[in-house]
C-alpha cells in the first residue's frame, strides 16, 4: 500500500510540474514583449541622426600617363622557351590604356590603380592583378612592365603600395 501511495504522489507531482510549464512560458512571453517595447523605445531614440561631420574632399589631379610597354617586355622567359601572351591589357583607374599612347587620368588622393590582365598558351596560364601606386612628385608618368620585377608594373615617380590578384576578364582585348 505504501508503494502505491508513493507512486501516486510521484505522479501527481510530475503532472502538476508539467501543467505549470505553459504558465512560465506565458510569463516569459510577457517579459519578451515588454523587452521588445523597451527595445523599440531605445531604437527610436537611437535613430536620431548624429550631427553631420564635415568630410574633407579627396584631392584630385589630372595625371598624364604614357604606356611605354613594348612587346619584348611582355615575353616570359622559361627554361622550356620564351612565351608571349595572346592577351595583355592594361587599365589605369578603369580606363584602358593602349600601347604607345598617352592618356590623361584623374588621380584621387595622389593614388592610381593599375590593372593588368594576361593570358598565355590559349588561356592555360592566365591572371590579373591590380597594383596601387602613390604618386610622388611628377604629373607625367611612364608605364613599363617586367616579369622580373616584384610588382611587374613599373611607373616613374611613384611608389607601389599594394598588389592584389583579381579574376581574369577574358572579354578585354
Amino acid at each position: 500500500m505504501l508503494r502505491n501511495t508513493s507512486l501516486f504522489v510521484l505522479l501527481t507531482i510530475s503532472s502538476t510540474a508539467i501543467a505549470r510549464r505553459p504558465h512560465k512560458k506565458k510569463e516569459e512571453t510577457k517579459k519578451t514583449s515588454q523587452e521588445k517595447n523597451q527595445q523599440s523605445v531605445t531604437t527610436e531614440t537611437n535613430n536620431q541622426q548624429p550631427p553631420k561631420q564635415q568630410t574633407t574632399p579627396l584631392q584630385t589631379q589630372t595625371i598624364t600617363v604614357k604606356n611605354n610597354i613594348k612587346p619584348d617586355m611582355l615575353v616570359y622567359k622559361h627554361w622550356t622557351g620564351k612565351y608571349e601572351p595572346e592577351i595583355f591589357t592594361v587599365s589605369i583607374n578603369g580606363q584602358t590604356i593602349e600601347q604607345d599612347k598617352e592618356y590623361k587620368v584623374l588621380a584621387s588622393d595622389n593614388t592610381l590603380e593599375v590593372r593588368y590582365d594576361y593570358s598565355f598558351a590559349n588561356g592555360f596560364r592566365k591572371g590579373a592583378k591590380i597594383v596601387k601606386f602613390q604618386i610622388e612628385k611628377d604629373n607625367n608618368l611612364n608605364l613599363t612592365f617586367s616579369w622580373n620585377d616584384e610588382w611587374h608594373v613599373i611607373m616613374d615617380h611613384t611608389t607601389p603600395l599594394e598588389a592584389k590578384k583579381v579574376p581574369f576578364k577574358p572579354n578585354k582585348v
